[in-house]
């Protein structure tokens, strides 16, 4: 179960479940953007690459929720996506409009 890989990550970092999704959001950001550096779109590239990441997270997460409970738990899936999207998607906006005021759009 995707549940007992994760587990010894929180443990390992003693960091609340939630924490460690906008942690694990920004170094994802942050590694794609460092490693397209020079592509035009890295910002966005890196930002999907987020989301493709989280997306995947969070239907594992689902999977495992649905074995153990035969049900769904989107308020949690929702607020992880949140918390994971969220400085990414901050950081994405402000480099986009930083590029745009250095071209004088």
């Amino acid at each position: 179960m995707w549940h007992e890989l994760k587990e010894p990550i929180v443990r390992l970092l003693d960091q609340s479940r939630d924490a460690l999704h906008i942690h694990f959001g920004l170094i994802i950001f942050i590694a794609i953007l460092v490693a397209l550096r020079r592509h035009p779109k890295a910002a966005l590239i890196a930002w999907f690459g987020v989301l493709a990441a989280q997306v995947g997270n969070e239907a594992l997460d689902l999977h495992d929720w649905f074995f153990w409970t035969r049900g769904w738990n989107w308020r949690d899936a929702l607020r992880d996506s949140l918390l994971t999207l969220i400085w990414p998607t901050v950081l994405l906006v402000l480099i986009t409009v930083e590029k745009r005021r250095r071209r004088g759009d």
